[in-house]
């Protein structure tokens, strides 16, 4: 009885029981304690990876000119910088002491840039200056591009309580730096420049004596394969898929109605015409196109002869084709910095019975003052006559000009004083004086073309010859005799869309044009506010215009809200007028009318860190003319400049081609759509007196080349280059563009994980 009753006794069962739980008690502690050193681990290195990221952003913003450019050494730096701000214990060379380094344990951490992996240094294709293809199968980067990829790795971490605890073999964090065109900006210079663009483009062929029109041709730019003339888009007609360069046919003029008598022939003139705007009617009158915004019209700016031929009672011999060379791309449409070429003349000529030898003959070339004689090599008269050296030294003016006034007319005067020659009902030849035998007549033009006179046209040819591709266009067409079909084949040559490398000078003021703007609601207004803009630079956020019916713009009108009212539109409508923000900014600019003084003197002094302690903020004005304290490091020849050299970066609104026309004297404020941005580094700038830049050391030393790129020629210009820049990431980015080699609009560093 006692036994059993021995046996039912639970006394020291609770011990069992509270044993077994502490054991349990004690995991569930481990683990929670390991599980959370787990995590301060994972955060401390999900914090080396993101400060290692965002070290190589910095590293992308001083020297991405240099990255994109390929250059090794910056790829190395980027990398390492990225290295020593996520922790990485391996010294770099150079070394750069590691920071970052608490929590983990160092000996068991390793750090890996663009890897693909976490085990070894796998590369992923390319270092921080690559870029990289894309791949859909990559879920971070799949349009590809430019990042620094960082990943850190913690091996062995082990646990609080030994064998009792749950150790981890692999703790892991990764960051990515990706750069992307920014979507809207603020900060900029108030200028704005003109794009290149254009979006159609027409030729025109006139009888220039009675003013018909004998052919129209619209354009198109033409494939890669026949982009063959450095620096232009060329356009012509084209016809098929693809579309291939096709001729017009035209009819030349059938006779010599309404020519002055002082020349032999009908110039047929050829105009062009070209828009930046979709909506813009190309087919309006010229001078319709010439006073509308977006667009050009361009009459007169090259010619070719219809001449009649040589009849029996001629009185003089009949000047034919005639051949203008040496100058660029030709000497009927040339364009020189100096406004001047050395023009080679060659003229056919048929003398018929006038003239049966050369003896006697003298033929002369003139224009504008200048005389050339010309030569012919045959034993007969008839054929041609050359001569070489004929300078023209006027720039041709605009298309509203009397014909024959602003042009380079060529005049050919022939003499014959062989006394055994006859011209006609003039009666014989003499070698004295009233001699019948001379004739001095306007054969032909030449075009000297200026951005006034000819736009953005770089090459206006016609030839007789089709275009094939990787050729140059064909020869220069001199023209035909009266009535004859021809098929031609036009090709206009237009400048290049805005690249970076580009040499620009920008316009604050001036009788010539200005691309100022009023970038900033009004404030302290009028020359001060100016000058604010100019030393701070616009604190007002802007982004592209979408050209689409809206708040924006208006598409029947083709304009933006107007100057009175801009800054209080509802930006979007029904929000607060003066509400702008990265995300939501404004998407036109308002122009400044006539001249406000000259803010370049002070605000870009201070804008370039040239003004050191020499500021007054009541005025934004820079007292004195301190010395050079920022310098101008840019080089043409590599488009970089010395790593962390920003001061001298700013950031302009691009606007359509034209949009700045007819703004200037006293014309009221306009309001102008913003086609995009551009990164800008100012090379040197010029105001009133000794106000220009105080930086005038060449760059490259003095056996370097000549840099006439530093000070400009006028009062209120400033000289620079269009870059690609990467910029703080400020602002929202389009994450589906990657950044490339001649990016205009700045790009941002922007942080992904």
């Amino acid at each position: 009885m006692s036994a059993r009753v021995e046996l039912r006794d639970e006394q020291g069962q609770v011990l069992a029981i509270v044993a077994v739980s502490m054991v349990v008690f004690l995991l569930f502690a481990a683990l929670v304690m390991d599980v959370g050193n787990w995590f301060s681990h994972k955060r401390q290195l999900q914090n080396r990876a993101d400060a290692g990221a965002l070290a190589a952003g910095v590293e992308y913003q001083t020297s991405w000119p240099s990255c994109i450019a390929g250059d090794a050494a910056t790829a190395t730096r980027i990398g390492n910088n990225a290295r020593a701000f996520a922790g990485d214990p391996n010294p770099t060379t150079p070394v750069i002491t590691p920071v970052n380094t608490e929590t983990a344990n160092q000996a068991n951490l390793s750090v890996y840039i663009n890897s693909t992996s976490y085990d070894a240094a796998m590369n992923d294709g390319g270092g921080p200056c690559f870029n990289h293809p894309a791949d859909p199968n990559d879920p971070i980067s799949p349009a590809g591009g430019y990042w620094t990829d960082v990943k850190v790795k913690e091996r062995d971490l082990g646990s609080f309580f030994g064998s009792l605890g749950i150790p981890l073999s692999r703790n892991i964090a990764r960051a990515r730096v990706e750069i992307h065109p920014a979507i809207s900006l603020n900060g900029f210079l108030p200028l704005a420049v003109p794009d290149r663009r254009i979006v159609k483009a027409q030729i025109r062929y006139w009888n220039e004596c009675d003013n018909t029109l004998l052919a129209t041709a619209d354009l198109n730019a033409l494939p890669i394969g026949y982009q063959t003339t450095p620096g232009l888009s060329l356009w012509a007609p084209t016809a098929g898929n693809p579309a291939l360069p096709a001729g017009v046919n035209l009819t030349l003029p059938s006779a010599l109605t309404g020519c002055p008598s002082t020349q032999d022939y009908v110039p047929v003139g050829v105009e062009v015409r070209f828009t930046s705007e979709p909506n813009v009617d190309i087919n309006a009158s010229c001078p319709a196109l010439v006073a509308a915004k977006y667009a050009d019209c361009f009459h007169r700016v090259s010619q070719f002869r219809a001449y009649p031929p040589l009849s029996s009672t001629a009185n003089a011999p009949r000047i034919r084709a005639v051949s203008l060379a040496g100058c660029s791309p030709d000497g009927y449409f040339s364009r020189s910095l100096t406004d001047t070429c050395s023009l080679a003349v060659s003229a056919t000529i048929s003398w018929g019975a006038l003239a049966t030898t050369t003896a006697g003959l003298t033929v002369q070339a003139t224009t504008n003052g200048n005389t050339l004689d010309l030569t012919t090599a045959g034993p007969s008269p008839s054929g041609a006559w050359t001569g070489s050296g004929l300078v023209t030294q006027t720039a041709s003016g605009s298309d509203t000009a009397p014909y024959n006034t602003s042009r380079n007319p060529i005049k050919l005067t022939i003499e014959d004083t062989n006394t055994t020659h006859t011209w006609g009902s003039l009666g014989a030849c003499k070698s004295g004086n009233k001699n019948p035998c001379k004739s001095t007549v306007i054969v032909h033009e030449s075009f000297v073309a200026t951005d006034a006179s000819a736009g953005l046209a770089d090459l206006v040819r016609t030839s007789l010859t089709q275009q094939g591709s990787g050729g140059q266009p064909q020869a220069a067409y001199d023209g035909g005799p009266l009535g004859a079909l021809v098929t031609v084949y036009p090709t206009l040559g237009l400048r290049i869309a805005l690249a970076t490398g580009d040499f620009t000078v920008l316009r604050q003021s001036g009788s010539q044009a200005t691309q100022l703007l009023d970038c900033e609601p009004p404030g302290g207004g009028g020359i001060s506010q100016i000058r604010q803009e100019f030393a701070k630079g616009c604190i007002t956020w802007y982004g592209k215009n979408p050209f689409t019916q809206g708040n924006w713009w208006d598409v029947s009108t083709q304009t933006c809200p107007g100057s009175t009212t801009f800054f209080k539109t509802p930006n979007p409508p029904g929000t607060d007028p003066y509400t702008n923000s990265a995300s939501n900014p404004f998407r036109c600019v308002p122009t400044v009318p006539g001249s406000v003084g000259n803010p370049v003197s002070d605000g870009i002094k201070i804008r370039t860190g040239n003004c050191v302690g020499n500021v007054n903020l009541s005025s934004y004005t820079c007292q004195g003319n301190p010395p050079c304290s920022n310098p101008n490091t840019y080089d043409p020849l590599t488009k970089t400049f010395a790593p962390g050299d920003k001061q001298r970066v700013v950031n302009l609104f691009i606007v359509p081609y034209q949009a700045l026309k007819g703004i200037g004297g006293s014309n009221s404020t306009q309001v102008l759509p913003i086609l995009g941005f551009a990164a800008f580094y100012v090379t040197g700038w010029k105001g009133p007196g000794s106000s220009a830049d105080t930086c005038t050391t060449d760059p490259d030393g003095p056996t370097g080349p000549a840099r006439p790129d530093q000070i400009p020629a006028n009062n209120g210009e400033i000289n620079g280059y269009f870059i690609e820049d990467v910029q703080p990431n400020t602002g929202p980015v389009d994450p589906n563009v990657t950044c490339v080699i001649g990016q205009l609009t700045p790009c941002r560093a922007v942080l992904v994980r």
